[in-house]
């Protein structure tokens, strides 16, 4: 298996074209020595007819004389990935279009004759002995889409960002995607007009920051090229980040769940014998394995699930519970064993609050977190107040309501249906 590099270039719209040229002078260069073997360009880079997409990936690997995959705006109003091999070997895919799911004009499940879990675009690209696989921006906060990657061993994924994101968001989704994988997820995008827009390259390999080899950004990580190694080994990495920057100090008395705990609650947990046990006030019974309790803040349902589903990105797809059935929505995912990698643990509950709307606990062994998103998807990771943990109650709509983000309502059993 080849040792893959990859340029991950980040487009800037506020620098001179003198400034362009001399970056794209020097990713050309870096083509030219065999410092490249793969060259991403994030979302809506080009723009083209839908079925000129790879035409136009084409003339750039043609241009760069390796591999490309880059964003193309379609005039049909698709945005999409297209991915052309100038010199493919035995075995290597030549060319392929991905579609987006969420957040254009028109989306994948509108086109003619999609295939859902086993439409073609989904099969990974195979380069240098990996399987890659492919989403455009917001894609990768639907995990139904990483999970067909997944099912067909992709060693690694790209997101082709558009631009102007908040860098901490999407870091967290990144990082919470690479752990599922257990491999590389990179992700690029542009820097666009706003004097606040955020950009830049991203690149975790299960879990760990990855450095690149070599950078041509400018001092606000934009404006250039970086190259990463796709290859295991093959670059530097950085330790799995302290979790306490993502803290709450607030005390909130909307919803109070304890954690295996005596503390006054709403709603408490605790776990036995290697099974959870959850009471609480004003029992409502069961909903597809969610229990619901009829709370001042409104009707809450919680879920239990032993620790190892936290890494499924397809578990709780298959568990929600039907519409309208909650107005908040909490997960708790229980051991009795303190998890050995902990960091990992609270970034796959970060993933998971921002994908679904709804807040994460675990409990398991000495381990006891809770935390959810605020009105822009920055995590509130929540202090006990001493088993107990209050919560406020915004933000927790469930799964469904996370969907409805990206997708049309009239779409967003299709995307469902990827289970």
């Amino acid at each position: 298996m080849k040792d893959l590099r990859v340029a991950l270039v980040v487009p800037d719209q506020k620098l001179p074209t003198a400034a362009k040229r001399r970056w794209m002078d020097a990713l050309h260069a870096a083509c030219r020595s065999s410092e490249v073997d793969l060259v991403v360009f994030p979302e809506s880079y080009e723009d083209a007819a839908l079925d000129s997409a790879i035409a136009v990936a084409r003339t750039l690997a043609d241009d760069f004389n390796v591999p490309v995959l880059a964003g193309v705006e379609t005039h049909e109003g698709f945005q999409t990935a297209a991915y052309f091999n100038p010199n493919p070997f035995s075995g290597e895919t030549a060319s392929h279009l991905y579609i987006k799911h969420s957040s254009a004009a028109h989306l994948a499940f509108e086109r003619r004759n999609y295939r859902g879990r086993r439409d073609p675009m989904f099969k990974p690209i195979c380069l240098g002995g990996q399987r890659l696989g492919v989403m455009i921006c917001h894609d990768m906060f639907y995990g139904l889409i990483t999970d067909i990657y997944l099912e067909k061993e992709a060693t690694g994924l790209f997101d082709l960002t558009g631009g102007d994101v908040r860098l901490a968001k999407w870091r967290n989704i990144v990082q919470g995607r690479s752990i599922e994988l257990g491999g590389p997820f990179f992700c690029t995008m542009a820097r666009g007009e706003n004097v606040r827009a955020q950009a830049g390259a991203i690149a975790f390999r299960n879990g760990l920051e990855q450095k690149p080899i070599t950078s041509h950004l400018g001092p606000e990580g934009t404006g250039g090229f970086a190259i990463f190694p796709l290859s295991p080994g093959a670059g530097k990495e950085a330790r799995l980040e302290s979790s306490d920057r993502f803290s709450s100090h607030e005390q909130y008395k909307d919803i109070r769940v304890s954690l295996g705990g005596r503390g006054f609650a709403h709603v408490a947990i605790s776990v036995s014998s290697g099974k959870a046990k959850v009471e609480g006030q004003a029992s409502t019974g069961l909903e597809q394995r969610w229990h619901g309790f009829k709370l001042p803040a409104g009707h809450t349902g919680v879920l239990c699930l032993p620790l190892k589903e936290l890494w499924s990105p397809r578990r709780l797809y298959e568990m929600f519970p039907s519409d309208g059935a909650f107005a908040h929505h909490i997960v708790v995912y229980f051991a009795t064993e303190t998890p050995a990698d902990p960091e990992r643990v609270l970034a796959l509950a970060r993933l998971r609050a921002i994908e679904h709307r709804i807040a994460v606990g675990i409990l398991a062994g000495g381990m006891r977190e809770m935390l959810k998103t605020n009105t822009w998807k920055s995590i509130q990771r929540f202090r006990p107040n001493g088993d107990v943990f209050g919560l406020d109650a915004r933000n927790l709509r469930g799964t469904r309501s996370a969907c409805a983000a990206g997708i049309s309502v009239n779409l967003i059993d299709a995307y469902l249906e990827l289970v």
